[in-house]
């Protein structure tokens, strides 16, 4: 545990004038110190008098009480602002200094006069970065307000710029330019092997430490994949460091072992080592780019080819090499290099031990820079002995580095291939693993670049969170995984299979999935049939139509595809994981088992793939901040290339300058813009292209882009010709390079060479023509500011789009020798193109496996191919970890950098925290529920006034404190405290704009102009006057017994009555009930039951009940209009948006009811589709409900539509690309062989099992490019990734214009869908994936906090989730229960390991359930089920009466165990006299499962893992609810609107539109983009391709329009945007839970036991209470980190006393005392610590005495309270921890707390005056009497001291409570 508490002590100056502190006297604001370490600490010359800094409470949900805090009322604000911010003439204690050290001691060391005082005052450097109050930042916002001095401090930011100092730094600068340029050629290829070869690492490097970024613990590791440039290299530099005897044979003296130090030290052995790896790599592509080819194939020669030969001596050496450093540095024991160095093992353990361990410490921003321990040496140790001489370096043994156990398996599986490969065994037996496992050394190219290098660097400091994660989710995946084999086993071999009636002989398996079948007699329901024949005596599911049997066969996929057993379950589950082609099974299992099949995939994409999964992308996303300020740093350093920032930064300024002189050029930019015009216009006219166009018409398009490249390229030459004579100048410019590329490269397409003699090439250079889109991008300021935003980091994301590259390319060599000959070209190839048969294949089959579309045909495909079990297993571990690697790590970088781009800046987020609460304030008066809530307990007709006067002087105050513009929005969305009722805001500015641009058109016109100025007078009337409808004035009766059943909409009504809380909760309910009725009655009464019972043209039930909805939310909407009005007034009905929703909703109803009346059946379903409306009426249950919907669809609706057009920019030139390209080329014939102008007649196709003929029809596929139109759809429907590897395969399929298709004829096609997809992915949906958690963020406030706010939030979270336990004392109990207590609850180890060995037999004997399997063995398991859940019965019988039964039923994990058990141990035993194959056992299997979870309390780790991953949930369950009622209202609208629709191609029984729950299900599939356009086509069937009948209960069609509609719709508010707030929901509650360091080190379960284990001394019975006389010594009994105590350890009494006292006998008088002892121990005492210490104690003590509850009539001290108090004292500086709100109401706390202290000191000191009176006057009665009425006041320092007995008594409750709550209640951590 790193040092956190190390205090700034500041000794201030004599005479200087500095603010006193508002705490107390002698206490200089300017000498504030801010730090993150536990407390900030001012000191004086004074110790008597010292002050400490103190804040307040983080900003999170109000409603919790975790301990009181007083509210803050808008008169405290002005004072609290002075204190927070400071005044003009000082700093405010709430904004801490800056981070940079030397400016933080010039600014420290400064006084009010300017005078330097450094020399009179001791200060420590912080590594904190905080924001910059005096210089502008980015955006131009500056604080100079803030602080004094400001021209002074000016002057000393700028103090390194002095003539001597530039100089030094030019002079620098070229020598460091000359050293550069000498390097020669073999030093640059020696480091950049270096780097590749990894031999570095056996010549470590000495740790720098000071870098502080970057834990020193986590250095150890660094070697592992590269070292240093700057390392030198010289052979003289290194002499041999050589210990004990490596293999325990060669000794330091060894010449063998000094021979191999040289060979592997030399400098010619790292250029070697690099070119082999490389030589390597090119060899093996070569032989798997062909494998088909008998001179290249393994496979195909049945053995050893040229390509093998060659990599044979290659390998030699690489064996060599692992055996030089075995010798050299030892195997794995290096202990003997430890013994002689005299240094400790801890500091050596391996990388996975420090994994296992949480040693991995790279996050630092939360504590101060850790102590620099000089005895910290790496892994790779560097020691020099004496300075003058050379280093010696110390490596450690060959199994040490991560590195070296890749290159022994690679080395190790050549070897065993070679041997396996002499008698073909490996081909005999497909064993290739070790063919494949031997490419593992070309993975050493991932350090080819410093930015590959970067990354993985990355990702193995992630490692460690990574791994916890991964532990958790393995899980939950082995929980579901047992579970799919309990509920699915055998479910997937049932299919349909048809018998001919005339021909039993004749039979045909379909692909149909069942469960039954239908007698073709008695057309009866009859039991699935087993592979014998035989009747299963079970019939559920799918039933099979006449003439079909449902036989249970194999499994699909060669029987690889199944829940039978174990691993296929564990494949399975993943599957669902990987959240693609899941809900294929899904409706398998659907029509094998019933509906309910679903729950299962439902419940495991919640938890597994929405919840799990996602904490991996908060883990990378946090832990990846580490790598872009390492990539930031690069660029700032790097001027070498492209990259190099500051060399481009001061081209671009030299630029900007030459502009600015340069008149001429400056007028010609201007002229930009109509350049651009000229693209815009190429673009516009290629759009008009078809697959019909005429000559004339592609002649036209390309004469215009002709014209706009020509303008183009000429705007290039003035640019050039203007920056004459200075012409290099020209190239300054960014933009003039690119401008001029796309000029030339425009310009030489377009010559007519290239456009008519090889169109094919002039259509893919075309890509010149529509790249300049970029010019109407830059064109248009917001686009420019969203993609220079998202682009922020270009950096990091070319490099991890390297690394993604180079990885896919090695994975794909590497896999390709494991998939070599395995599935069978000649078969598959016509069928299904990705089959992994070459290194191409293989290449584009991984991409498609990363972008998760049907990524699972390749999977099937090669584990049916394989031919042993071994290899199909090999196969799938394959596929899942490239899946793991690629999409959940690799994309989720993406993910984490471009969210990084677009977040807050760290140095802005405090300046964005006083916009927040400027917003808030803003709000205030419209808001019952504000953040201060002065409304409480006054008038209504008061509060409105009163908060408006002073939020104005509140406002105006924060304006002169500060220079913040307060209204700007600095590029991000307004945080306002929207009403709950008013959603409109959100759309209140632009539809100002859109109305005025409206308006002036209105006015013109003669005839609208008139009523236009009249409908504005009737309203302005109706305003001012506050009557409604110009009839019900304030005071009218019925307008007031109408505002008694409401609340206002928006605002606090000011003249009319305040709602009756009696009535108008009477009210709502009413009105929430009918709205479930009429929720439910629309989920019954669905378009089939009506047509099924008749209510088609008569008017039954439904009818009535409609009619009756109706009138009954008329007079709602009558009773609100007339409470508030219906447009003109402030609270007026359409002014909320849930009303207008209302009004819409009601409105439909009537026109349903009217249609119904006029039998139009068309309008009366399309109508009552919008219905479903009112269901979002669901959400105003609870207030967080309405504002997730209004964070989720409204705003997230907004930020949404920003990464649309954001998509747009690529989206378009994309699309005019591909129409160019593939313009009518994707054409087919039905037939399959035809061209365009053969395509005639009719052709035979196949049918099931019978040959048909069917017309032959030369028709396009679903995605094609034949119009801009279809181009732009299609590329929009593929960026959800669904469908584009269908696209992939047409286009590579293409022959040309009207051809039939062949397979891979031009596979070159597919570049262009592969870059789409890509780009998609990065830009496009991660954009989107990062926009929401960005919005997110900053609309719950995260994205404003700080690190240290968001850690002090974290741990707040887990605190508050902690409560006591309840302790038995053993000593009063009977023998029986004594010995149950001591059994059970004592933990005995032996009854403990009995336990575990019954819960390991319990789950290996669910891992071992398979099918088919032997009944002796499935009695065996059933005995086990018995024994394991009788030996849990028996425990937790004892544990109930041991406790108690009320003891033990408190605890709801109790609870939880005690259902579980009872219920699997009954069930257990009940199972042998019922049947197992009733659902009854389906209920067993629950439970049995359910007992798995008994793990997690047994492991700290898993534990801990649960509770710092379930923070998220209260608040996702809250989403999910709301994602819940969208799915409802989306369910009605499409059962009503297509409940009779024909089944198409892509739907089932299962699949389709009939009832709600159908359609629940539908939605969820395209929740995730599982074939949602697919779908949505079946959906637009028109005429004459189905029955349009009179009626639409007649009709079975759809409708286009209303299928684009809402599958468009619901495509982009689920998949795009709940998903991804379900996302960021996750990112936000675990961002910082995992961080080791720091304060989060309280959150420990050890920690948070100790201090239970202390409590319960206390509270024995755990009710959470304390008395207050018991305070303080608990808190003398707390131990650890969360315990708070003046004198450190060592510092006692006791602990002095044992030092300087010796008894020398059994005498207690005979002492021998050694004084030396004594005063020394005295002397390493820090005082003035102390004393502070002790005043930071008493006002803890104050703050918890005035935080004390009621609890049975006796204040009382409560549990969550104090430990949040004792949280917070002890660890955090509540300056830093605190946003600017809360810091204010803890300042007001602090108040209080000091007038309290100053109330105590005066009554004790009147105290001991009376005394002392009375005492010299011999009073002793009244003495003694007036002392224990002083023991009762001091115990109660707020009672009364005029109150009689009585009236105290009667206040004894409250006493506490009224001194400190006497304006208000509120929570201090919340």
């Amino acid at each position: 545990m790193s040092r956190l508490h190390i205090p700034e002590i500041v000794e201030p100056q004599e005479g200087s004038s500095g603010d006193r502190h508002p705490f107390g006297d002698g206490i200089s604001r300017r000498s504030r110190s801010v730090s993150t370490n536990s407390r900030s600490y001012d000191y004086d010359s004074d110790l008597s008098d010292s002050r400490i800094h103190l804040g307040g409470s983080v900003n999170e949900d109000r409603n919790a009480s975790d301990l009181n805090l007083p509210d803050l009322h808008i008169e405290d604000v002005d004072e609290g602002l002075n204190f927070a911010l400071g005044t003009n003439q000082s700093k405010g204690a709430w904004l801490p200094l800056r981070g940079d050290s030397d400016t933080v001691g010039l600014l420290d060391n400064v006084s009010e006069d300017g005078v330097d005082t450094q020399s009179q005052r001791p200060r420590i450097r912080t590594d904190v970065q905080y924001l910059s109050l005096d210089e502008p930042d980015q955006h131009g916002i500056h604080l100079d307000n803030l602080s004094s001095n400001a021209s002074f401090r000016e002057s000393v930011y700028h103090m390194d710029e002095s003539p001597t100092r530039h100089s030094m730094d030019t002079a620098r600068s070229k020598l460091s330019k000359a050293i550069s340029h000498q390097e020669d050629w073999a030093s640059q290829v020696r480091k950049f092997s270096q780097r590749v070869s990894g031999i570095s690492q056996d010549e470590p490097r000495t740790p720098n430490l000071e870098d502080s970024e970057i834990d020193m613990n986590y250095r150890v590791f660094d070697d592992v994949l590269s070292s240093s440039g700057n390392e030198q290299t010289d052979d003289s530099f290194q002499k041999p460091a050589l210990y004990g005897r490596s293999l325990k044979v060669f000794g330091p003296n060894s010449r063998f072992r000094k021979t191999c130090f040289k060979i592997i030290s030399a400098s010619w052995f790292e250029p070697l080592m690099f070119g082999l790896v490389l030589a390597t790599a090119i060899i093996l592509s070569v032989q798997q780019w062909n494998p088909e080819s008998s001179h290249l194939g393994y496979y195909q020669n049945l053995g050893y080819t040229a390509m093998d030969w060659i990599l044979v001596p290659i390998y030699v050496i690489f064996t060599l090499e692992s055996f030089f450093k075995i010798v050299v540095h030892g195997l794995w024991d290096d202990s003997q290099m430890y013994d002689e160095l005299n240094l400790s093992k801890d500091n050596y353990r391996t990388f996975w031990g420090r994994l296992w361990e949480h040693q991995l410490i790279f996050f630092k921003k939360i504590e101060l820079k850790q102590e620099k321990l000089s005895d910290e040496i790496p892994a790779a140790v560097s020691v020099s002995a004496d300075p003058s001489t050379s280093k010696i370096k110390h490596s450690r043994a060959y199994l040490r580095y991560e590195w070296n156990w890749v290159d022994a398996t690679s080395v190790i599986s050549w070897w065993i291939s070679l041997f396996i490969a002499l008698n073909g065994y490996n081909i005999n037996h497909g064993v290739m693993v070790f063919r494949s496992l031997m490419c593992l050394k070309i993975y050493r190219l991932w350090n080819i670049t410093s930015g590959t290098q970067t990354v993985l660097n990355a990702l193995r400091r992630a490692a460690p969170e990574l791994a916890d994660v991964s532990i958790f989710l393995l899980c939950f995946w082995v929980f579901f995984s047992i579970i799919g084999v309990q509920s699915f086993k055998s479910s997937l071999r049932r299919q349909c299979v048809w018998t001919n009636p005339d021909d039993p002989t004749d039979t045909y398996v379909t692909s149909q999935f069942c469960g039954s079948w239908l007698d073709p007699d008695t057309k009866s329901v009859m039991d699935y049939l087993e592979s014998d024949g035989s009747s299963s005596g079970r019939s559920k599911g799918f039933a099979c139509p006449i003439n079909s049997k449902c036989i249970s066969m194999e499994n699909p996929y060669g029987g690889t595809v199944s829940f039978d057993n174990i691993f296929h379950s564990f494949e399975m589950v993943f599957v669902i994981i990987s959240a693609n082609t899941f809900t294929d099974i899904m409706y398998d299992l659907m029509d094998t088992d019933s509906m309910a099949s679903s729950l299962f995939f439902i419940a495991a994409m919640i938890i597994l793939s929405v919840w799990l999964v996602n904490l991996i992308v908060a883990v990378i996303i946090n832990s990846f901040t580490a790598m872009n300020e390492q990539l930031k740093e690069q660029m700032k350093n790097d001027n070498s290339t492209i990259w190099g920032s500051a060399r481009w930064n001061k081209r671009t300024e030299a630029y900007s300058r030459f502009l600015v002189k340069n008149k001429r050029l400056a007028r010609f930019k201007k002229l930009r813009k109509l350049f651009t015009l000229s693209a815009v216009i190429g673009m516009i006219f290629s759009s008009i292209r078809t697959k019909n166009s005429s000559t004339e018409t592609v002649e036209l398009i390309y004469k215009v882009n002709c014209g706009a490249s020509i303008a183009l390229f000429v705007e290039v030459m003035i640019t050039f010709a203007l920056c004459l004579p200075n012409w290099r100048m020209f190239f300054n410019s960014l933009l003039n390079w690119v401008d001029l590329f796309f000029g030339i490269g425009s310009l030489v397409i377009a010559l007519p060479v290239i456009h008519e003699k090889h169109e094919t090439a002039y259509a893919w250079l075309t890509f010149f023509q529509y790249a300049r889109c970029y010019r109407v991008v830059l064109g248009i300021s917001f686009l420019s500011g969203l993609w220079m935003k998202a682009l922020g980091n270009l950096r990091a994301l070319v490099d991890l789009c390297l690394f993604f590259v180079l990885t896919l390319f090695l994975t794909s060599v590497v896999m390709s020798r494991l998939f070599e000959g395995m599935v069978p070209v000649s078969e598959y190839l016509d069928s299904d193109m990705l089959i992994m048969y070459n290194l191409p294949n293989v290449l584009i089959s991984l991409y498609t496996i990363t972008s998760t579309e049907n990524w699972t045909s390749v999977l099937y495909l090669c584990q049916q191919s394989a031919n042993t079990t071994f290899t199909q297993v090999i196969a799938a571990t394959y596929f899942i970890l490239w899946f793991i690697f690629s999409n959940m790590f690799i994309l989720n970088i993406f993910i984490a950098i471009i969210t990084q781009n677009l977040g807050v800046p760290e140095k802005l987020k405090r300046t964005e925290q006083i916009r927040q609460f400027y917003r808030k304030i803003m709000t205030l008066s419209s808001d019952e529920g504000g953040v201060f809530e002065i409304l409480r307990g006054r008038t209504v007709e008061n509060e409105g006034v009163r908060a408006r006067i002073n939020r104005d002087q509140t406002i105006t105050r924060l304006r002169q404190l500060t220079d913040v513009d307060l209204d700007a929005d600095v590029g991000l969305p307004a945080v306002e405290r929207v009403h709950d009722n008013d959603l409109s805001g959100l759309f209140k500015d632009k539809s100002k704009i859109l109305w005025k641009q409206f308006e002036g058109k209105l006015e013109k016109n003669r005839h609208i102009g008139p009523c236009l100025s009249f409908i504005r007078k009737v309203f302005a009337k109706e305003n001012d006057s506050d009557t409604v409808l110009f009839i019900f004035a304030p005071n009218n009766r019925v307008r007031a017994i109408c505002q008694s059943l409401v609340a206002p909409p928006r605002k606090p009504r000011i003249n009319g009555r305040p709602p009756n809380k009696i009535a108008k909760n009477t009210f709502m309910v009413v009105m929430f009930v009918a709205t479930i009725l009429m929720v439910f009655f629309s989920c019954f009464w669905t378009p089939l039951y009506r047509r099924e019972h008749n209510f088609v043209g008569s008017h039954g039930r439904s009818f009535y009940i409609d009619v009756m909805f109706a009138c009954l939310f008329t007079i709602e909407q009558i009773v609100k209009i007339l409470a508030d009005g219906f447009i003109g007034t402030d609270n007026a009905y359409l002014r909320s948006t849930w009303d207008a929703l209302d009004a819409v909703v009601l409105a439909s109803i009537w026109v349903d009811i009217v249609a119904e009346l006029d039998n139009n059946s068309y309008l009366s379903t399309v109508v009552g589709g919008l219905r479903a409306i009112r269901a979002l009426r669901l959400l105003t249950i609870t207030t967080l409900s309405k504002q997730t919907f209004q964070y989720a669809i409204f705003s997230g609706a907004r930020k949404a539509g920003d990464a649309f057009l954001v998509s747009m920019s690529l989206l378009l030139p994309f699309s005019l690309w591909g129409l160019t390209i593939f313009n009518g080329k994707l054409g087919y014939c039905l037939d399959g062989e035809s061209t365009k102008w053969t395509c005639k007649y009719e052709y035979t196709g196949e049918v099931f099992n019978w040959d048909v003929l069917s017309p032959n029809v030369y028709t396009d596929p679903y995605l094609h490019f034949d119009s801009f139109q279809m181009s732009l759809a299609s590329l929009y429907e593929i960026v959800s990734l669904e469908g584009w590897v269908d696209l992939l395969e047409n286009l590579m399929n293409i022959t040309g214009f009207g051809t039939p298709p062949s397979t891979f004829a031009s596979p070159f096609n597919g570049l262009f869908i592969v870059l789409f997809n890509f780009c998609s992915i990065v830009f496009i949906l991660n954009l989107f994936v990062s926009v929401i958690i960005d919005n997110y963020s900053m609309l719950t406030g995260t994205a404003f906090m700080t690190e240290e706010q968001l850690a002090w939030n974290e741990v707040r979270k887990i605190l508050s989730q902690v409560k006591p336990s309840k302790k038995r004392f053993r000593a009063g109990l009977a023998p029986l229960k004594r010995f149950c207590y001591d059994l059970t609850i004592g933990k005995n180890k032996y009854w403990a390991s009995f336990l575990n060995v019954c819960l390991f037999i319990h789950g290996v004997d669910l891992l071992c359930e398979f099918y088919p399997a032997n009944s002796k063995l499935n009695a065996v398991r059933y005995a086990a089920y018995v024994f394991s859940s009788t030996g849990f019965m028996v425990n937790i019988l004892m544990v109930i009466y041991a406790m108690g039964f009320l003891s033990f039923i408190t605890n709801k994990w109790n609870a939880f165990s005690l259902c579980v058990i009872l219920g699997a141990f009954l069930m257990s035993c009940a199972s042998y006299f019922v049947g197992r194959n009733t659902s009854f056992a389906n209920i067993n299997k629950l439970f049995l499962v359910a007992m798995l979870f008994f793990l997690i309390p047994r492991s700290d780790r898993l534990s801990q893992l649960l509770k710092f991953a379930s923070a998220s949930l209260p608040a996702l369950a809250s989403l999910l609810y709301t994602w819940l009622v969208l799915f409802l209202a989306y369910a009605i609208a499409l059962n009503q609107i297509f409940g009779l629709s024909k089944i198409g191609p892509n739907g089932s029984g299962n699949l389709n539109c009939r009832t709600v729950t159908k359609c629940l299900i539908m939605l969820f599939k395209t929740s995730f983009g599982e074939g949602w356009n697919y779908i949505m086509d079946d959906f637009t069937l028109e005429s004459p391709f189905c029955t349009l009948g009179s009626s639409i209960f007649y009709s079975d069609c759809g409708n286009k329009t209303f299928a684009i509609i809402l599958f468009g719709s619901w495509n982009i508010i689920s998949q795009y945007i709940m998903l991804n707030i379900l996302i960021s929901l996750v990112v936000n509650s675990f961002s910082y839970v995992y961080h080791s360091s720091g304060p989060h080190a309280l959150i420990t379960r050890e920690e948070i036991r100790k201090f239970k284990r202390a409590w319960n001394k206390f509270d024995p019975e755990g009710h959470g209470y304390i008395s207050t006389g018991d305070l303080q010594p608990l808190m003398r009994s707390l131990d650890g980190e969360l315990s708070f105590r003046v004198y450190a350890p060592g510092e006692r009494i006791k602990d002095i006393k044992a030092k300087w006292t010796y008894q020398k006998s059994h005498n207690p008088y005979d002492l021998e005392l050694h004084h030396n002892e004594l005063a020394k121990s005295f002397k390493e005492i820090d005082w003035q610590k102390v004393r502070h210490r002790k005043l930071l104690y008493d006002r803890f003590l104050e703050e918890s005495l005035m935080s004390v509850v009621s609890h049975e009539g006796e204040p009382m001290i409560s549990f969550t309270k104090l430990l949040l108090q004792i949280g917070l004292y002890s660890k955090f500086d509540e300056a830093s921890c605190l946003t600017l709100e809360n810091f204010l109401k803890r300042h007001l706390l602090h108040e209080k707390i000091d007038n309290n202290l100053r109330q105590r000191k005066l009554f004790a000191t009147l105290t001991m005056v009376i005394d002392r009176f009375r005492f010299k006057n011999k009073d002793y009665d009244k003495l003694l009497g007036l002392t224990r009425e002083e023991n009762f006041v001091v115990e109660d320092p707020f009672a009364d001291p005029f109150a009689d007995e009585s009236e105290q008594a009667s206040s004894e409750q409250n006493q506490y409570k009224d001194y400190m709550f006497s304006s208000g209640v509120d929570n201090p951590f919340l």
